[in-house]
């Protein structure tokens, strides 16, 4: 008997090369000009996670998410999907289940201790 496995890309990658990535869409906690230079720096990093052939979690503090493969599918994917982030409303109880935050440096000041954090911008 043959036994015939369908994968995907992402589930045919190596766990080491997935990285969670989790966008700070807080409203409120954010300079305009600043949110729009971390957004600009969240594409850039996706772009180099693309390079690098690394499956990105992308999800937003707000609850939007997305995997994307690295292939030119699912960078598209993810301009897309920044494309349409704006500042929500999020309660500070909400789980942002784990990953690293990408945030401005207004926005790291209201993260709680222990998150990960990645600050774009002044």
């Amino acid at each position: 008997t043959t036994e015939i496995y369908t994968l995907s890309l992402h589930d045919a990658l190596p766990i080491w090369q997935r990285t969670r990535l989790v966008l700070d869409d807080r409203a409120g906690v954010h300079r305009r000009a600043d949110f729009e230079t971390m957004l600009a720096g969240a594409h850039g990093l996706l772009e180099h996670c693309y390079e690098d052939g690394a499956t990105v979690e992308l999800s937003t503090m707000s609850g939007t998410s997305a995997t994307l493969a690295p292939v030119p599918l699912g960078l598209e994917e993810a301009r897309v999907l920044l494309a349409g982030v704006l500042p929500r409303r999020w309660r500070a109880d909400q789980d942002m289940g784990g990953g690293t935050v990408i945030t401005t440096a207004t926005g790291a000041r209201s993260l709680p201790d222990g998150v990960e954090r990645i600050v774009v911008g002044s």
